[in-house]
């Protein structure tokens, strides 16, 4: 039997020896990367855990060791008594971690203090605190239940004082007919009123006495030197108070003493003549 052979490959068909070969050399080789970033990234996190132990290490220490510990608290912008005051609140901090104090905390206790209307607070390490304090100022004084109180600007009460006390601050009346929860309101709305006033008219605001808060549609204003009492609208107290002192010696030619003046209506000054001591014209 004669088999034909004539015509059929005797080899392996060589075109698909480089295709094989290739994929062998791709696959070697990116064996090669894979163990190659394998090893960058070992190398890598080893670091980076090395790093986070020592970091932990110190942060641990820096946050236990005796070594920060608060000792000094120092306190600038204030008064020596409030600097004093604000020592004393703060004592229970001493000895504590100053890296682990809770500024915040700090803040909170040192605003607790009547005196003091805004303060901040540093950390100056090894062992120090410092805090700076802006204190109220006395703006008027107020009277409540017999009692004398120095208030701010805003309305706030700082610190009672003895009736003779800084006389030369206005003193607020009329208060003892407001529940506790309304006082704030009226404190705030006699101290604005002098705020007004002295923006308005200050060389006659500096002679009031006293501010009676004791009525809604009014604020009665005494003065020195005998001076009739001054109706003004709560709401506006500068209303026609500029028109009045130009007029006020006019007045007082043409009808005498006065029992009282009212500016509360626009536009309009009343007055009322003190009967008492006023004679015919």
């Amino acid at each position: 039997m004669i088999h034909e052979t004539e015509g059929l490959p005797t080899d392996p068909d060589r075109r698909y020896w480089r295709r094989r070969a290739n994929r062998r050399v791709r696959a070697a080789r990116r064996a090669q990367t894979l163990a190659r970033w394998s090893g960058i990234a070992a190398a890598n996190l080893a670091v980076l855990g090395l790093v986070a132990f020592s970091g932990s290490r110190a942060f641990r220490h820096l946050t236990t060791s005796p070594e920060f510990s608060l000792r000094v608290v120092n306190v600038d912008g204030g008064s020596a008594g409030t600097a004093a005051r604000v020592r004393a609140t703060l004592a229970e901090l001493e000895g504590r971690n100053l890296p682990e104090l809770d500024l915040d905390r700090v803040i909170d206790l040192v605003r607790r203090d009547p005196w003091v209307l805004d303060c901040t607070v540093k950390r100056i390490f090894p062992h120090t605190l410092r805090v700076s304090v802006t204190e109220r100022r006395p703006w008027v004084r107020a009277r409540i239940a017999g009692r004398h109180h120095l208030v701010d600007r805003s309305g706030t009460l700082i610190a009672a004082v003895e009736p003779g006390a800084a006389e030369e601050l206005p003193l607020l009346t009329g208060l003892d007919r407001f529940a506790e929860h309304e006082r704030p309101a009226a404190l705030a709305r006699g101290a604005d009123a002098v705020v007004t006033l002295r923006a308005s008219a200050s060389p006659w605001a500096e002679t009031i006495v006293e501010l009676d808060l004791s009525r809604d549609d009014r604020i009665a204003v005494v003065t020195k030197d005998a001076a009739p009492t001054v109706l003004l609208d709560p709401a506006r107290a500068d209303r026609n108070l500029i028109e009045y002192l130009a007029l006020e010696s006019d007045i007082v030619d043409r009808i005498g003493p006065l029992n009282y003046v009212d500016l509360r209506w626009r536009d309009r000054i009343s007055v009322m003549p003190n009967l008492s001591t006023s004679e015919p014209r």
